[in-house]
């Protein structure tokens, strides 16, 4: 046997351990996009409990919205802003919101 050929054991278990990572990032990308996406509706309905949960949960407070016709292609921060949402504008900016981020309008 060649030291650099595995035999057939050895695939099979890379192959298992590959696939069992490969769904497990599926799952974890898929819980932080739900988490994202409800904190652009948290953000929308001025939510700041909601906001809170969601951003201690994990949620981007840089998450982009594409969705509130006020914000075109901007964050959490610029639709909290926009529809004057103060303390949760205040909320993204103690997490660290990108205050230097530009959509389409700048």
């Amino acid at each position: 046997m060649s030291l650099f050929r595995a035999d057939r054991t050895t695939v099979y278990k890379r192959r298992t351990a590959m696939s069992i990572i490969g769904i497990i990032m599926c799952w974890t990308i898929a819980a932080f996009a739900g988490v994202n996406e409800d904190l652009v509706k948290a953000t929308g309905r001025g939510d700041l409990s909601e906001v809170k949960r969601l951003i201690s949960q994990g949620a981007d407070v840089n998450t982009k919205v594409n969705v509130d016709t006020k914000v075109k292609n901007g964050t959490v921060l610029m639709a909290a802003s926009l529809n004057g949402y103060c303390e949760i504008v205040e909320e993204f900016l103690l997490k660290g919101a990108d205050v230097n981020v530009k959509n389409e309008d700048g």
